[in-house]
């Protein structure tokens, strides 16, 4: 936790740590929101039935989307930076893997965080780099 990438940026900027996380946790914040939506009834509206959020929420396997969504949210709070980069492209890779083999079935995995983190990937290693070198020097 102490080489991390959300510690690094917390004695840097406090702002940016916080909307960092919340980039990298909002599709599973949202999927969480219409489950507890659907069993709560919160408001009047409910997904129709042939709607993804539907489908996603009635899936046997919502939890364990959800976890896998918020590994790299973990990876951020627990992993040094120096294997940080690497682990997100091996979650990248299993994301996409896991998207075609189920034939872009849109339920079994939502591919928002995939879209998220393949498109962010760039800028975030530039700034992991920024910060290795500005705080924290990981020993080896």
């Amino acid at each position: 936790m102490k080489y991390s990438f959300l510690c690094a940026l917390y004695r840097q900027n406090r702002q940016k740590t916080f909307l960092t996380a919340l980039l990298y946790s909002f599709p599973t914040w949202i999927d969480i929101f219409f489950y507890i939506n659907q069993t709560a009834h919160w408001l009047a509206w409910s997904p129709a039935a042939n709607t993804t959020f539907y489908l996603l929420i009635h899936s046997d396997y919502f939890w364990l989307i959800v976890s896998f969504n918020l590994l790299p949210l973990l990876f951020l709070f627990c992993l040094r930076q120096t294997q940080l980069i690497l682990a997100l492209k091996i979650w990248i890779g299993l994301a996409g893997s896991l998207f075609l083999i189920h034939a872009f079935y849109w339920p079994s995995y939502p591919i928002t965080t995939l879209l998220i983190i393949s498109f962010n990937l760039p800028f975030f290693n530039l700034r992991n780099k920024e910060l290795m070198h500005t705080y924290i020097n990981p020993m080896p």
